[in-house]
C-alpha cells in the first residue's frame, strides 16, 4: 500500500519536531563528532600535502600565477579522494578509476596543468591516474 502525501508530510513534521530531533541528535552526538573529526583531519591532510607539493612546482607557461590555482588543485584532489572513498574494494580500480579519470579531465578542461595535477594526486592520495 502506498502512503499518501499527507501521511508522509505528517511523519516528517513529527520527525523534525524540537524534542524528537534534539533527542535524536543527543543520542548520536558522540558518533557524529567522531565522524566529523575523522573527515576533517583527512581533508586537512590532503590540503597540506597539496600545498606542500605545489610550493616546489615551477610552472612557466601558466596563464595565471600558481598561487591563484592552488584552491582548484585542492578541490580536484578532494573530489578524487571522495570517489575512492565511495568505491571501495573490488570497484576501486574499475569504476573508481573511471570516475577519477572523468574528474581529472574536467579539471584539465578548466585550465589545470596535466602533469602537475597528476603529481599532486599521486603525492596527496598515492593514486596514479590514467585518464
Amino acid at each position: 500500500m502506498v502512503k499518501s502525501a499527507e501521511d508522509r508530510i505528517n511523519k516528517y513534521a513529527a520527525k523534525i519536531s524540537g524534542d524528537v530531533a534534539k533527542n535524536r541528535i543527543d543520542a548520536q552526538r558522540g558518533f557524529m563528532i567522531s565522524q566529523e573529526k575523522t573527515a576533517t583531519e583527512n581533508l586537512v591532510t590532503i590540503e597540506e600535502k597539496v600545498k606542500a607539493h605545489l610550493a616546489h612546482v615551477k610552472l612557466i607557461y601558466l596563464p595565471k600565477p600558481l598561487i591563484l590555482l592552488i584552491p582548484y588543485y585542492i578541490i580536484a584532489v578532494k573530489e578524487i579522494d571522495k570517489v575512492f572513498r565511495t568505491y571501495k574494494s573490488s570497484n576501486r580500480f574499475g569504476t573508481g578509476m573511471n570516475e577519477a579519470g572523468i574528474i581529472y579531465n574536467k579539471w584539465l578542461a578548466r585550465g589545470l596543468d596535466p602533469i602537475t595535477l597528476k603529481d599532486v594526486i599521486m603525492c596527496a592520495l598515492n593514486i596514479k591516474i590514467n585518464p
